[in-house]
């Protein structure tokens, strides 16, 4: 049986796009849902975010991170699965996450490391001690507050 080879194709039609001009929106369809189905996948490591940011650029790749086609909370789930102790992750708005997650692709940022994540959480007020507690490390009384 003869296979088609689909990247020689691509080729040949990036190669005459005079002749694919009334295809256009559909190929752009085509080649943004086959990013997003790389991005998606349930394997997905930063080295293979890094690699596919090799392979379309970063323009290509932080284009496609803001298309319509990438919901927020694709968004969101990439940054979890790649970055998950970055301090951030909870409250950042969208474009930060994007943005994030486009250096974490062109290797501007490194993921955090559950340590300096648990240290900033600590340094930013974290785990508190309760307040009766501390006021009896303090060598205070608790009392009532009206």
């Amino acid at each position: 049986m003869i296979a088609l080879d689909t990247f020689a194709l691509l080729r040949s039609i990036a190669g005459a796009p005079e002749t694919f001009a009334a295809v256009e929106a559909d190929l752009e369809r085509a080649a943004v849902s086959s990013v997003k189905k790389v991005l998606k996948a349930k394997g997905l490591t930063l080295e293979d975010l890094r690699a596919l940011n090799r392979s379309l650029g970063a323009d290509t790749l932080g284009f496609i991170l803001g298309h319509d086609a990438m919901k927020d909370s694709d968004i969101k789930a990439l940054v979890k699965k790649l970055d998950k102790h970055w301090p951030m992750l909870p409250n950042a708005r969208i474009d930060v996450q994007r943005d994030h997650l486009l250096a974490l692709a062109t290797g501007a940022v490194r993921p955090v490391e559950r340590a300096l994540a648990s240290h900033s959480a600590a340094k930013k007020g974290g785990a508190k001690p309760k307040p009766a507690e501390w006021s009896k490390a303090m060598g205070a009384r608790p009392q009532k507050v009206a």
